[in-house]
This record gives C-alpha cells, structure tokens and sequence, in this order.
C-alpha cells in the first residue's frame, strides 16, 4: 500500500520511541492519524511535532490500550467521523527486564494485557466494522 494524503492510519504506542517515530513518518507521507499512548504529555508532544511540521493528528486519545471499553470508546467515536482505518499499527508493548524469579503474577499479567490483548482490542475495534 502506497501511503498518501488521507490514508488514515491508527497507530498505538505513539507517544515515544517506534511509535512515535511511526506517526511521524507517516504524517510526513501525507497521512491522517488517530494516536493513542497511555503516556499522555508524550501523547500531545508526538501531536504537537506532528502539527508543527503541517501534518494531520485528526485524532488523539491518551488511555490504556489492554482497556477494550476506551478503545471501542475511540474507535466508536473515530468511525462516527470518518471512514474505516486503512492501517493499524499495533505498536504499543511493554517489556520486562527482570529475572523470572523476580517476577510476579501481576508482572505476567501485565505484560500479557497490554502485548496480546492490546493488539486483539485494535484489530477489533478498529477492524471490524
């Protein structure tokens, strides 16, 4: 797929590192972004970078995405605007660096929400239309 003005392009992770760096690069390309992050002063400085180089943020929301009720919140009100996705980037992950026996359920748990589960609400939500 060849990205160009309005391709509509949803992107998790996006207030830091590939994510951020992902928005940017498609913004650059001519392509309308919704982002989300949990990290939201990362969130609105990705916004403000994106805006201050003449690119598109039509949408941006800082919460959770291992949440499947804000993401459907989202997505629910993106698509009430504007057409369907035409890439989702499934960015947003979280990585533990800690031995195993240092780890507990709760870390496991964690990981699993926000990795697997993350990913699952995007494609659903933003997908399934």
């Amino acid at each position: 797929m060849k990205i160009e003005k309005a391709t509509q392009v949803f992107i998790t992770g996006a207030a830091s590192g590939i994510g951020r760096a992902t928005a940017i690069a498609m913004a650059r390309l001519g392509a309308r972004l919704f982002i989300t992050d949990i990290n939201r002063p990362g969130l609105e400085g990705t916004t403000a970078l994106i805006h201050k180089e003449g690119g598109e943020v039509a949408g941006a929301r800082a919460f959770d995405i291992s949440d499947h009720s804000a993401v459907k919140t989202f997505a629910d009100e993106v698509h009430a605007k504007f057409r369907p996705m035409d890439v989702i980037v499934n960015n947003a992950g979280v990585a533990l660096f800690a031995l195993i026996e240092n780890m507990t359920h709760a870390h496991w748990e964690k990981v699993i929400r926000v990795n697997l589960w993350g990913p699952i609400h995007g494609m659903e939500c933003f997908c399934a239309r």
